[in-house]
Order: C-alpha cells, then structure tokens, then sequence
C-alpha cells in the first residue's frame, strides 16, 4: 500500500503499454524475434507489469481500493482496452505470450470494472441512452 502511495502504479501502467509495440514489432518480423533481445526483454516487462497490476487489482480489499481508484484516475481501462484492441486479430498470429497478455489484460479489466466508476468508464456515459432507446422498441 505505501509502494502505491508513492505512486509505483504510473510507470508500471507505462511499462505494460507498451506491450502492443513489441507485439506489433514481432508480428511484422517473426524471424528476428528470437534472435531480438529487446524485444523480448520487452514483451517480458510488460508481461510482467501485468502481472503485477493483476495482483494489485485483486489482493486485499484495502490494497484493490486503493489500487483501482489510481488506476482510473491514471485512465487504465482506455489504456488497456487499446492493448487489447492493437493485438493482431488473427489468432493463430499470437504466441503463447500475447495470449498471456490479452488474458492478463481482460482480468485487469475486469477488477477495474467492478466498480461503478470503473464500468463508466468502460462503458461510457452512453449506456443508459441505449437501453431507454431499447425499451422504446
């Protein structure tokens, strides 16, 4: 909790944007990727800062709180709708760790959505016009 107090959560948001330009760098270069080292330094930072948002979303009640209000303040779900959404569409074109990003990124979603805040913003402020548009027809 002090560590999130101190403000750790920005730069480990950073660290896990940036997963999408390492994807879309080893899509367009599937050859080099082994051979690449940053890339796959990357790919595992960002992995790993996932991982690490993961945890934070979903430890205790206290810390999640915390966490989660931070986080939407730092506008984490646009952030990682947009991970999600620059992954290639194909899903034979992902490897086993852009699975493990979209996975760790949907959880993440999830937990930042379980708040009303975090569905807003999500969702938007539009939902509620659609649904009375719904119940007109």
């Amino acid at each position: 909790l002090g560590m999130v107090e101190a403000g750790v959560l920005k730069p480990i948001l950073r660290i896990a944007s940036s997963a999408s330009l390492a994807i879309e760098s080893a899509s367009r270069d599937e050859d080099a990727q082994a051979s690449n080292q940053n890339l796959l330094l990357e790919l595992a930072a960002s992995t790993l800062a996932l991982q690490t948002l993961l945890y934070a979303t979903s430890a205790s009640e206290q810390l999640t709180n915390a966490v989660v209000d931070q986080l939407l303040d730092y506008k984490a779900v646009g952030r990682l709708v947009e991970l999600v959404l620059d992954l290639p569409g194909n899903n034979q074109k992902l490897s086993k760790s852009s699975k493990k990003i979209v996975n760790t990124t949907l959880a993440i979603l999830a937990n930042l959505t379980r708040t009303e805040r975090g569905a807003l913003e999500l969702v938007g402020t539009t939902l509620p016009d659609l649904i009375s548009l719904c119940n007109l027809y």
